[in-house]
């Protein structure tokens, strides 16, 4: 119980005078994969509770100029996190992925495009019951590409959404994803 309600470990109450002032910079933290969607969870409830909102006094806190966005495979990780599913996250998930690679036909019409040469999908066969890309990096690198237009008008929403009003001209961005698994290594 007392470990639970010390700050150093990410406990306790930390009251409105107690909090951090905000920097003018706008922010975009992107977290990549199920590292990346857990860190992205911490790290968004730290915020809300340690730094001051835009207005110390809103009944429910904002930070317009700090954003969030998740790029996962899988939409599980998102179940039980702080995220907000419509805003601040991308799945990439490609329901015909099975079709794809474990067809001959359509496995090689698709390393035909200059833009998979790289893909050794002939080694791949997609399991029944894969999730996300199923720790196989290059099915997690193969769906960031696949969807590399709607990775872009994502971040570039975020980017937007955080620069919004602001003062500030740096503009942070973060990017956390883990070093294995198949989506957060190789593929930010």
């Amino acid at each position: 119980m007392y470990q639970s309600l010390l700050l150093s470990t990410g406990g306790g109450i930390i009251s409105n005078a107690q909090k951090s002032k905000q920097d003018d910079a706008p922010v975009l933290v992107i977290g990549v994969g199920g590292t990346g969607a857990k860190a992205l969870d911490t790290l968004k409830k730290k915020v809300y509770k340690q730094l001051e909102a835009d207005d110390p006094n809103a009944t429910v806190p904002s930070y317009n100029h700090i954003r969030f966005l998740e790029i996962d495979s899988d939409a599980e990780w998102m179940e039980g996190t702080n995220l907000n599913n419509a805003q601040e996250f991308l799945n990439l998930q490609d329901p015909q992925i099975r079709g794809k690679f474990n067809n001959d036909i359509t496995r090689y019409d698709m390393l035909k495009k200059p833009q998979f040469q790289w893909l050794e999908a002939e080694d791949i066969r997609i399991p029944e019951s894969l999730h996300g890309a199923g720790g196989v990096r290059q099915l997690g690198r193969y769906m960031v590409i696949n969807s590399s237009q709607s990775v872009y008008t994502k971040i570039k929403t975020g980017i937007s959404n955080a620069i919004s009003n602001r003062k500030a001209n740096d503009l942070v961005i973060h990017i956390m994803a883990g070093i294995s698994g198949g989506m957060g290594s190789r593929c930010s």
